[in-house]
């Protein structure tokens, strides 16, 4: 695969045109041109699903983001992983 370029401490795969990445000790993702499309700000981020949303982490709490970085519902769960992804 391509090697990105950049200073993240945490990169994990592209899925649905956006991969989580982690600097300065927080989550956000990235575009397939290495730029922000949702700036860093979550604990942890996980890939987004076929359902367009990625599990999120805030205050110790999961919730999912849209490709927009908005949240879809309240931060109420313990954990959460994305919805299957075929062909990723």
């Amino acid at each position: 695969g391509r090697r990105l370029e950049g200073n993240f401490e945490g990169l994990r795969v592209f899925s649905k045109g956006f991969a989580p990445a982690r600097a300065n000790g927080v989550w956000g993702y990235l575009d397939q041109s290495r730029h922000w499309a949702i700036a860093p700000s979550y604990e942890m981020a996980r890939e987004f699903g076929d359902n367009g949303l990625a599990p999120v982490r805030q205050n110790g709490m999961w919730s999912f983001v849209n490709k927009k970085g908005e949240r879809v519902m309240e931060a109420r769960f313990a954990d959460a992983l994305p919805f299957p992804v075929k062909g990723n």
